[in-house]
């Protein structure tokens, strides 16, 4: 930000200056992605396994209550 503030200032800028500000843009938007994309992978394997084990859990409580009322029958 900045690198772009004096261009957007109306201040000259070298060409040289506003190259290094891209790659600097570039270079932190690739870091970000390349931290965000597999935590994003990450959360959605972790949640599919919550689904399943929360899914597991209910099915087996489902078959507890379905015992229990047949015992008090």
């Amino acid at each position: 930000m900045r690198v772009f503030s004096g261009f957007m200032s109306g201040t000259e800028m070298s060409n040289e200056a506003l190259a290094n500000g891209i790659a600097l843009a570039l270079t932190t938007t690739a870091l970000g992605l390349i931290i965000a994309v597999p935590s994003i992978i990450i959360n959605v394997t972790i949640n599919r396994k919550l689904d399943k084990i929360h899914s597991a859990v209910n099915i087996l409580t489902e078959r507890l209550i379905g015992l229990s009322d047949v015992d008090e029958k």
